[in-house]
């Protein structure tokens, strides 16, 4: 199945990667196996991930594996810095998990977007969890 990653950031250009997957991969999954395979391509991918377990204030809709999981902290060299981090999006719409708690179907498009944490449309996501558990 094909699946689109998209990487988009303020004053960088665009980067696409396309990938043919396994259905029902998590979003984990999908950016090793972009770095395995597209690692000639030019940007070539990176990224850092940062674990968290179970926040202090629930997750609504609550998580299937009861956490945060593995939330992107760094893509292409580019670090998250308070109050910018990197949004999660599949097909369009925040994902309200971590990406290892997020999986892909045929002809998904996984977007990491840089901009910055909006409460009133962030706050169903992991990210403002992850906020708490940082204060």
């Amino acid at each position: 199945m094909a699946v689109t990653l998209n990487i988009t950031a303020p004053g960088i250009p665009d980067v696409t990667y396309s990938i043919e997957v396994s259905n029902g991969i998590s979003i984990q999954t999908l950016l090793e196996l972009v770095y395995d395979q597209q690692h000639q391509q030019q940007p070539p991918l990176s990224f850092g991930l940062q674990f968290y377990g179970t926040p202090p204030l629930p997750i609504v809709p609550p998580s299937p594996g009861g956490g945060l999981g593995y939330l992107v902290v760094m893509i292409n060299g580019l670090s998250e810095a308070m109050p910018l981090y990197w949004h999660l999006l599949v097909d369009g719409r925040e994902a309200p998990y971590g990406i290892d708690e997020e999986f892909v179907q045929d002809g998904d498009i996984i977007g990491f977007e840089y901009g910055p944490y909006v409460p009133e449309q962030h706050g169903r996501t992991g990210y403002n969890a992850k906020l708490a558990t940082s204060r």
